[in-house]
Parts: structure tokens; sequence; C-alpha cells
């Protein structure tokens, strides 16, 4: 990654970026904040791509309408700095979809929502194109939201695994990769391996043959042969993963042309009965195309051949209902009797499908404007009138599914005139309920307040004034209740619970000027007796020494009173009372180190004593001898921890020196004359040697430095005065060896071994 984006940068004038939050090889992604609505969004970072801009573009234009609760929105894209961005929705605490050491039966959850999600981008016309786990984040909750809806393939950090042929090869997406897609992530789940080209299930998996070839059908090489029914194919799945079986497998929709040539002919199932378009159930796309096709060859055929029809009548119930006069019916065999079949005109089926279209159109545009007014709490201030708009929506749905799709456009068009019109209200009603906000805080009537500060701060989420005063309006019951209280224990003269009381209140709301006034009218009336109590508090603790709260009352007492003489007296009473407990707990723990032998205490607590008072004889004589006594066990410990020193004759001499000085010090501890005795034993046995046997091979030169060199030899015996040794063997043409020894008198030395064996 070379992209250098800091904390805080701004992205444009619009975005300014507040922390990483995920990175791969070719970007990054950021939590910012959107200036535009004081939002907080997702903004991926693409090293350069900036000639993808307006393919991005477009990609977003084209799925605005895109807004369902599994699928993140993409908002804008932009350069910078030679870089593509694109900002999306923000999910909290989202985790991607982990597949290690899940099962398909606890993995349902999130397939259902996956379904759902690609049924209803599907009825819009909209596939996703690369669907893998990468792009399917979990929130807390267990929500699926899926990520990359619509964005060029080649921005994903794609996994091959769960890409067709043709995506992988740079083809447009359709719904049918979608589907294979799925079935890979299914496959993997049921079977705890990824799909591979050409793979089967085994022979004796214990999953079921429904499930089996429905799985199979949507891994399909072509896509043609993908037609799979997704909420049929997601019933089938649930119950599979709830256990409950299905009677039969779905039925699935099969061709067999390619992906460059439509097929002439082909067999689907049965479609079900008309949805509302608000109902976002999946439309296959190759059904679409084929639709559009029959109806311009219709049209044609309306327009050029048949000039001279009678005029369109009402659809659908009029439709039904006629039949041509002028065309002689052609002769039939005799068959079972059945209900006369009456077919609609060409120009009939054509109306039918434009109005069908166009009432789809419009639910787009009403659903779309029904979710911006919800996010601008028309619930709050338009309920009655929104639920009627939505009722008349309803209705629209209604006529939709029984195919009157005038009546249903009619529906619709009112429906969203209405709302239209409701958010040309919106100013009005922003300003009703900020003169009627600002009212009920001044008349303390918090259920008012509220309700008229969330209306406002729904209309006009970011203004600052706004939101302060809605948080103003509901701790406005709490500010209420501290000022009561306040007031009680006012009367009552107890003046710290009234000023607590108040100052919660006033720390609730700053601007709520009766509790600034009740604040600095009870500091008034406690300030002379904080004073005196201080006061009697600092010299009842003195008498008992109890210096700390004592210096801490009179220093309360003089920051109510600065002026006044009296505290100050109080904590120089203190410092001079102080100063003597100190001298006496210095000198009984000096006294109490020289018992114990601990000589660097003791000079602490004699030097600590000196700078309190430097005049004090005790202290001066017994710092003197606590420094003798420290060195004389310094140079005792010295020979004890290391008595091969004692080898060399100088430091022998000194070794019987401290032992002579150690003998004559008066009264001394368990510890001195442990010391002296060990270390007369160690003196006493410096001189006499220790014999060692020293063994090789007759052909190393054996030397022991500071003593003497022996030659080559095969076993000897040498006496040594116990101290360190350093013994060396050399041998031409190998390498030297080198061997440390120590000897301690009393102690037995194991034979040694001396000889040169690496060759050079």
């Amino acid at each position: 990654m070379t992209l250098e984006f800091t904390e805080g940068q701004d992205i444009s004038v619009r975005y300014s970026l507040l922390h990483r939050i995920g990175e791969s090889p070719s970007s990054e992604a950021w939590l910012a904040l959107d200036r535009s609505g004081s939002e907080r969004v997702c903004l991926k970072i693409f090293e350069g791509k900036a000639e993808m801009l307006e393919q991005v573009r477009t990609a977003i234009d084209n799925s605005r309408g895109l807004i369902h609760a599994n699928i993140v929105r993409n908002f804008d894209q932009g350069d910078a700095d030679g870089n593509l961005y694109i900002s999306s929705s923000y999910v909290k605490s989202a985790k991607p979809f982990n597949l290690e050491n899940r099962n398909f039966t606890e993995s349902w959850p999130v397939l259902e929502q996956l379904f759902t999600a690609l049924e209803f981008a599907h009825s819009l016309g909209i596939s996703h194109g690369h669907l893998q786990p990468g792009n399917l984040l979990i929130d807390g909750n267990g929500l699926l939201h899926i990520t990359g809806f619509c964005l060029p393939t080649t921005l994903a950090n794609n996994n091959a695994d769960y890409l067709t042929e043709e995506v992988r090869s740079g083809q447009p997406a359709d719904s049918a990769d979608d589907i294979y897609s799925l079935g890979c992530l299914i496959f993997r789940l049921l079977t705890g391996r990824p799909w591979l080209s050409g793979g089967t299930f085994e022979a004796n998996s214990p999953i079921s043959a429904e499930v089996r070839q429905t799985v199979a059908v949507m891994l399909a090489p072509s896509q043609h042969d993908r037609l799979v029914n997704l909420n049929e194919a997601k019933e089938l799945l649930g119950n599979y993963a709830l256990g409950i079986s299905n009677a039969k497998p779905i039925e699935i929709q099969q061709t067999t042309f390619d992906r460059s040539k439509a097929p002439e002919t082909t067999s689907l199932s049965p479609l079900p009965a008309h949805l509302s378009p608000r109902d976002r159930n999946q439309i296959p796309t190759s059904i679409v195309f084929m639709g559009l096709a029959a109806l311009l060859v219709l049209a044609g055929f309306v327009f050029f051949i048949l000039p001279n029809t009678q005029a369109i009548r009402n659809i659908p119930a009029e439709a039904t209902g006629a039949a041509s006069e002028s065309a002689p019916a052609p002769a039939k065999r005799e068959q079972p009797v059945e209900p006369p079949v009456q077919e609609l005109a060409p120009l009939e089926i054509a109306q039918l499908e434009f109005l069908k279209n166009e009432g789809k159109l419009k639910a787009t545009e009403l659903l779309r404007s029904q979710v911006e007014l919800e996010d601008l709490g028309v619930h709050l201030w338009a309920g009655a009138t929104y639920h009627e708009i939505g009722q008349v929506a309803d209705s629209g749905d209604s006529f939709y599914r029984e195919e009157k799709f005038r009546e249903a456009m009619n529906a619709y068009e009112e429906a969203l005139n209405r709302l239209v019109e409701l958010r040309a209200s919106m100013p009005s009603v922003l300003d009703e309920n900020l003169a009627a906000g600002e009212a009920a805080i001044n008349a303390a009537e918090v259920e008012s307040a509220i309700t008229a500060w969330s209306i406002a701060h729904a209309i006009k989420p970011g203004n600052n004034h706004i939101k302060a005063q809605l948080q103003r309006a509901e701790n406005l019951d709490q500010v209420l209740s501290f000022m009561k209280t306040g007031i009680f224990h006012e009367g009552e003269l107890a003046f710290a619970d009234a000023l607590k009381a108040y100052e919660d209140a006033a720390g609730l709301d700053p601007k709520w000027q009766q509790a600034a006034e009740g604040v600095a009218r009870v500091k008034s009336k406690i300030a002379k007796v904080n004073f005196d109590g201080a006061m009697s508090a600092g010299f009842s603790r003195l008498a008992v020494k109890n210096y700390a709260e004592s210096k801490k009352a009179f220093t309360r007492a003089q920051a109510i009173f600065p002026k006044s003489l009296e505290p100050a007296d109080g904590l120089l009473q203190i410092e001079l009372a102080e100063r003597m407990d100190a001298i006496e707990a210095h000198k009984s723990a000096a006294t109490a180190f020289v018992q114990a032998e601990d000589w660097p205490q003791a000079i602490r607590e004699y030097e600590s004593v000196l700078k309190l008072d430097q005049t004090l004889v005790f202290a001066s004589e017994g710092l003197l001898v606590a420094n003798e006594r420290l060195e004389l066990e310094r140079t005792l410990n010295r020979f004890l921890s290391k008595p091969a020193l004692m080898r060399d004759d100088e430091e022998l001499n000194a070794a019987r020196t401290a032992v002579v000085k150690a003998s004559r010090v008066r009264g001394p501890g368990p510890l001195l004359k442990q010391q002296l005795s060990t270390l007369s034993r160690l003196v006493s046995v410096a001189r006499i040697p220790i014999t060692i046997e020293l063994n090789s091979d007759n052909k190393t030169d054996i030397e022991i430095y500071r003593v003497g060199k022996y030659g080559q030899l095969g076993s000897t015996q040498v006496e040594l005065y116990p101290g360190d040794y350093t013994i060396v063997g050399r041998r031409r043409g190998y390498r030297d060896i080198r061997r440390e020894l120590t000897l301690l008198a009393g102690e037995a030395t194991d034979p040694i071994y001396i000889s040169c064996i690496e060759k050079i």
C-alpha cells in the first residue's frame, strides 16, 4: 500500500477521515464524517482507479432504489489525489461472515437474509456480480449486511472460488451469476469444502436428494441452466435446515443456450399470481428480456397490421369480457365442454404491460419518498396523515395484485402527490415546533418540550441548536427534581445538600437560571459555617497528632477566608509538632536497625535526623559507627562470597586483617559472629593444598596458568591451593581447549581430562 491518508484529513469538501477501520493490498477503509449530514459513513479509498470514476458513478446512480435492511447503500464517489473513493453506509461492530467451523444449519439465519436480499435486488433488475464471503458482514445482532452491490468486479478483492467463468473474464454480471455464487456458498456450508467446477456431492452424502438437486442446478456451468426461483429455493433449504421434510423439490427452469445468444424457445415453469411491485419478489432477467422482445413484436403487429381495430377498452375488468365480433371463429373439433376463454386484444395487452411497468416505477418512487420521510421522522409530526397515505399506497398494491393497473397507477400517484405535499409542509411544521419548544421549556412543561424538540430534530437533524435544546428538554424533568430537592434542604438549613442539588441541576442545564441563583445563594450562606467548622476540626486533630487531617482543615479554612491569620497560626503549630515527631521516629528506627545489623538503613535514618536538626549529637556519633560497621561488613562479605581470592598472598593478608578487626568489635551481633567464624576457618585452610588428578592423551601439551607447564602426559596428580585456575591444552593442528576450575577447601574434585581433538 502506498496510500498516505491520515486521521483528520479532508477528502473533498464533504468528508473528514476519523480513523482507519481496514485495509487490503489495493485499498483502505476509513470511518469518515459526512459533513453534508453530520453522519458517519464508511469511505473506501482505492489506490489509483480514478479512471473508473464515471463507471462507478453510473453504477451508484443505477442502484439508488436499492434500499433494503440487508444491503449496504453506496452514496457517493469521487477522486482524491488520483485515488478513487466510494462512500457507503457504516455498519458498526460488523465482522466478515466466517465459514470456518460453521455448518449449514447454524448458518441458515444468515443465508435466509441473503436469499431475501437477493430476491429484492433481482426484482429491480440489479445484480451483485461478485458475491462472496468477503462481501457479507454480520453485526452484533446477527443482521446480515451485503457490501459491494453494483460496483465493478475489478474493485473487489475477489475469491475466484465463488465467481462464474463469465464474471472472471470481465463480462457483465446478471442474476444467474449471483445464484452461482450463492450455490458455492451453500455447497461449502453443506460439505465443508469449496465447490470445484465439475464437482459433485459424495455418493454417500446424507444431504437430501431435493437439496442436492437444487444446489446442483444453482452451480450449473451455463447461466441459462441456473434459473432457480429464489423464493422456492429458500423455502426448501429452510425446511432442510430446520429438519422439515419437503414433499418435492422445487421446479427448476432450465435452458441450454449460452450467454452470447438468446434461446429461440424456452420451457418455463408457470409464474405465480401477480404481486405488487412493492412486494419485491424475484423476476428472472431472461424472462424480462423475452417479455420485452415479445412486446415489441406485438406492438409492431398492432400499429402496422391492425390500425383500424376498435378503441382500447378499460383494463382489466372490461377487457376480459370483450371479444372480437368481426373475426369469424375457426372450426373446432368437438371437445369436452369447457368455459369459453376470452382473449385480450393485442393493443390491450400492450397497454396492460405498459401500465404494469409504469406501476412498478411509480411504486419504486413512492417507496423512496416514504423512506426519506420516515428518516425525517414523519411519524412524529404527521403520523395520522402519513398513515392515511400508506393506506392509499396499500390500496394501489391491492389493485396491482388484481391486475387493475390503471387503478393502481392512480393510487400510487395520489399517494406520491400527498407525500410531496407533506414534505412541502415541513418548514412551517419546523417553525411551529421551534416556537412551541422554547415556550414549553420556559414554562417547565416537560412532555410538550420533548415532543416539540424531537419533531424539530427529526426534520433538521444536523442543527446544533436544536440538538442542544432537545437535550435540555430531555433533562428538564430531572432538573426540576433537583431544584425541588434543593429548595427543601435549604429550608431545613442543610446547606451542603441544598448546594449539591442546585449544582446537579445547573450541571444538567447550565442555562436554567433558577439553578445558578440557588448555587450562589447557598454558597454565601455556608461560607462562615464552613470556616468555623474547619478551624475547630484543625485544632482537634492537632491535639491527637493527626497532622494530615489537621493541615487539611486549616488549609480549608484558609481557602474560605484567605486574609485571616488564624489558619496560618494553626499550620505553623503543625510544622513544629511534625518535626519533633519525625526526629523521634527516625531515632527509634535507627536503634532498631543497629540491633539488626542493617547498617545501610541505620545510616539512612541518622542522615534523616541530621537533615531535620544538625546539632543532635546522637545522630552524628551513630552515623560514624554505622559507616565503620558497613565498611567492615562489605570486606567480610567480599572474601566470604569469593574464597578463591585468598589464593593471592596480598588478598590473604587482607582477609586476616579483616578477621582481626572484626574480633575487636564490642558487642558483636549474631550476623557478625557468624561472618567472623566462617572467614576465620577459610583463612586457616587457604594454604592447605588440594590434590587433583589430571588426565590427557599423551599428545596434548598441558599448562595451568600461573602454576606451570606439564607437557604431554597420560595421567598425573597436581597439588593446588584453593582458588580459581585455568587449564589449557595445546596440540599442533588442533584447536586449543580451555577449562576453568575453582577449588574450595574441603570439597572433593573429580578427575580432569584435557585433550585437543578438533582439527583445524
